[in-house]
């Protein structure tokens, strides 16, 4: 087990000592105050998108026409106490044809995001719920439209521009297993993170932020592994119940991001994500993606283009629950992403093309093609 899962448990006390003497401080304010605190209050808002994809992967290929609605819900329930709410709603009409029913690709209703959040003091924070891992700032570690039931610990501090949080997560991988799936009684699978993350803004010109950490995946499931074996994950057995990995998933990951932002029309903006599984030989361990392009104003017309060659490593994470639309992992290629956003309007246009190949042999990956084009709303209050 990581150093960082012990310092996990430490935070998450000592988070909980210091929100018992402050819960029982703003619980006697807010019996004193009630008259001056607001009514219990819902807010809101919604987005909605739409578009269309081609997926080439071999012989494999998907057409599909894709509506997606999005809402989040905020509600206060007292000062220190409130909720989260992300439900997602998407829709899909396609032509399929696949060798696995793999696809991601399908009319579903989920929750992206959905916690209840204890804040008794300024600096510190406890979340329990379905959390959501796009957090971590790295798809090449996890997808970040994944959320997994769990609790989260953070502490913050600010001042002016400068930011920084450190967040430990313990959180359980979503799964679903028949019994002639597994060997036998499974024990519950845990995804355990500790990420450190800093912000600011300097000489009025630049802004970045960078964040790294220490990730633990265990106990990850029979069938998990063998859907993982089949899009890049090196591991043994012939059948679903008993597969497991040729190596454990425990490493360290990095991301960030700096906007040369001029003030001018164009910036400059630079992306950068890293992934290392400590358990993993060097030529399956790591995962890499580097971002660079511009963004454009023109009156109320914002252009942001980004190309992001890419490579990630047969296990440098657990490949079901990475980034499907970069081929999971034991890939390299490349994104090319397009954004056309109209302020005035409150809407967005926008393209993704992604390109990736196999870097080793395997009978299940075949080149893979990607395109998305699309146009999405702001999201507005209601």
């Amino acid at each position: 087990m990581l150093v960082g899962s012990k310092f996990s448990k430490m935070l998450f006390s000592v988070l909980i000592a210091f929100s018992l003497p402050a819960f029982g401080q703003n619980s006697a304010s807010s019996t004193l105050k009630s008259a001056e605190l607001p009514p219990r209050k819902l807010e809101g808002e919604w987005n909605l998108s739409m578009g269309g994809i081609s997926l080439v992967h071999g012989k494999d290929n998907e057409a599909a026409a894709f509506f997606y609605a999005g809402f989040n819900l905020d509600y206060k329930f007292a000062p220190w106490l409130r909720a989260r709410l992300e439900p997602r709603a998407s829709v899909f009409s396609s032509r399929v044809q696949e060798r696995y029913s793999d696809s991601g690709e399908e009319s579903r209703l989920w929750m992206y995001d959905g916690y209840v959040a204890l804040e008794p003091v300024k600096f510190g924070e406890l979340r329990a719920g379905a959390i959501n891992q796009g957090f971590h700032g790295t798809s090449l570690l996890i997808s970040g439209q994944r959320s997994f039931p769990g609790a989260q610990a953070i502490a913050k501090y600010g001042t002016g521009d400068f930011n920084a949080r450190l967040i430990v997560q313990q959180v359980i991988p979503t799964s679903h297993s028949l019994n002639t799936e597994r060997a036998t009684q499974e024990k519950m699978p845990t995804f355990s993170t500790q990420t450190l993350q800093l912000s600011d803004k300097n000489f009025g010109l630049i802004e970045w932020k960078a964040g790294v950490g220490l990730y633990d995946w265990s106990n990850i499931p029979d069938k998990v592994v063998s859907d993982s074996r089949l899009v890049g994950n090196v591991g043994v057995g012939e059948n679903i119940a008993g597969s497991r990995f040729l190596y454990d998933h425990q490493g360290w990951y990095a991301a960030g991001s700096l906007c040369l932002c001029t003030g001018s029309w164009i910036s400059g903006i630079i992306e950068y994500e890293r992934v290392h599984n400590m358990k993993a030989p060097g030529d399956s361990a790591d995962a890499q993606l580097v971002g660079i392009g511009p963004k454009m104003i023109f009156g109320d017309i914002v252009v942001d283009l980004r190309v992001r060659p890419f490579f990630t490593e047969s296990d440098s994470t657990v490949a079901a629950y990475s980034k499907s639309k970069f081929g999971n992992t034991n890939r390299t290629g490349y994104n090319i992403e397009a954004n056309v956003h109209f302020k005035k309007e409150g809407f967005s246009i926008y393209a993704e093309n992604y390109q990736a190949e196999p870097i080793n042999r395997d009978p299940n990956q075949r080149d893979l093609s990607i395109i998305y084009v699309g146009v999405e709303t702001d999201y507005a209050p209601f």
